[in-house]
């Protein structure tokens, strides 16, 4: 099963320079970024995740820009070039890594995996009343049946890889049919501190102003054979982790292990547990930092 292209079907919601909201995927995204305004879901989380993972794709794609001299080069043009983007698209799209459904590589989740019970949708979302969350503004609840177009899940999955919050008992899971304990849940990786972009007066302003020059060579999980291979693993009690390699690689941070279940184009049930807990040094472009005598 191969269902749902990210980077062709709809469901990045853009307003657009006349004030219209219309949803893309993630190729005419760059490639329109400068006829858009802005990326703006009607959860803040959603719009930070999905600004993380475009600026990723752009690292990626470009190779960098590695200076302030590319950048330059890249700004002037005032768009985003099409063969560029797509040469790097359609290289990982043969190769099943933008599928929200695949069966071996399901986009920002993990193939294979089973845990005791399967959580309702709601837990992709931080602001919904699920699990530990309690019920305060948001009036869910575990019971209720749930039910989510394919487009929503996209968008509430790389919410939760960047927000899920933590401080909980992770189940325990079936991976490739190996039964493993997983360490207690930790935040994800952009869940403390305060998040922060310039926004210009176009998409392509913001994204390019946002896409600070690196040297960076890290990679998303599309680009790793093991998607996962920087997840947390208990040894013994002690929980072993991998740290920040690079900026793509927090931009991309897989906090939780996750498997949705499909059900006629819709998605209520997940399998849902501990994925990778987050680094807390300094190093996230879209953060601010300051000095701590405590930490």
């Amino acid at each position: 099963m191969a269902e749902f292209n990210l980077i062709d079907e709809e469901w990045i919601p853009c307003i657009t320079l006349d004030g219209r909201s219309k949803e893309f995927g993630i190729q005419d995204t760059l490639q329109k970024a400068h006829e858009l305004r802005e990326i703006c879901d009607d959860s803040p989380l959603v719009t930070v995740a999905i600004h993380r993972l475009l600026l990723a794709i752009l690292y990626r794609a470009y190779s960098g820009p590695s200076d302030f001299g590319r950048w330059k080069g890249l700004y002037a043009r005032g768009k985003f070039d099409p063969e560029t983007v797509t040469i790097y698209l359609e290289k990982w799209k043969r190769k099943n890594r933008f599928y929200l459904l695949d069966d071996k590589h399901p986009f920002y989740q993990m193939g294979g995996l089973e845990t005791n019970n399967s959580v309702s949708v709601n837990r992709l979302a931080t602001e919904c009343s699920s699990g530990n969350n309690a019920t305060l503004f948001d009036h869910c609840s575990d019971d209720e049946k749930v039910s989510w177009s394919y487009a929503k899940v996209a968008r509430q999955l790389l919410s939760c890889q960047s927000f899920a919050l933590g401080f909980g008992k992770s189940g325990n899971a079936k991976i490739s049919g190996q039964n493993e304990t997983l360490p207690y849940s930790a935040d994800a990786i952009a869940l403390r501190g305060m998040t922060v972009w310039i926004q210009g007066p176009t998409l392509f302003d913001t994204l390019m102003t946002n896409l600070a020059p690196s040297e960076d060579e890290s990679l998303p999980p599309w680009e790793l054979s093991d998607p996962h291979k920087h997840r947390d693993k208990l040894s013994g009690k002690d929980r072993k982790a991998v740290g920040s390699l690079g900026t793509v690689d927090r931009f991309t941070w897989q906090s939780r292990l996750v498997r949705l279940i499909p059900n006629d184009m819709h998605v209520s049930r997940v399998f849902f547990t501990q994925g990778r807990s987050a680094d807390k040094s300094a190093g996230d472009p879209m953060k601010v930092y300051r000095i701590s005598k405590e930490e």
